[in-house]
């Protein structure tokens, strides 16, 4: 009986307690961000599920508004927050890129991506200053 024997596989593995730190920062920012905006629409409507004994001022609903955005802030920024960031994170920057090579290679691309956009604004502004404006003649002094 012959056997047919595969090469190995090689594969990059991530190892889950590392790979938190190859996610660059803009990527956890809107993730923490849609995290903050889910919990605050969720103490939102919760709070309108309650009935209120009497109206509140407009003072008292944007007090109450402020209130809830800053629940919802420190209940998204605890240590695990509702488990939302993780799973928009899976989402937006998937693990099998959460390695050093898909890191730098992602911080190479926006560092020549940041570059481009600095030149053409100052290519931008040289043009804007290379502009002549001409003024009207006074026709009526000849």
């Amino acid at each position: 009986m012959i056997e047919k024997i595969s090469p190995p596989i090689t594969t990059i593995k991530h190892v889950a307690t590392n790979s938190d730190q190859y996610i660059p920062e803009n990527f956890q920012q809107v993730a923490a961000g849609m995290e903050s905006q889910f919990i605050d629409l969720m103490i939102q409507q919760m709070r309108k599920s309650v009935p209120l004994e009497e109206a509140q001022s407009s003072a008292e609903e944007i007090f109450s508004a402020m209130e809830d955005s800053e629940r919802a802030k420190i209940l998204s920024t605890t240590k695990k927050g509702i488990g939302l960031k993780d799973l928009v994170l899976d989402e937006i920057y998937p693990k099998k890129f959460r390695n050093r090579l898909a890191y730098d290679s992602y911080m190479k691309q926006q560092e020549a991506f940041n570059q481009q956009t600095i030149k053409a604004n100052s290519a931008m502004r040289e043009n804007r200053d290379n502009i002549v404006i001409h003024e009207k003649k006074d026709v009526t002094n000849e």
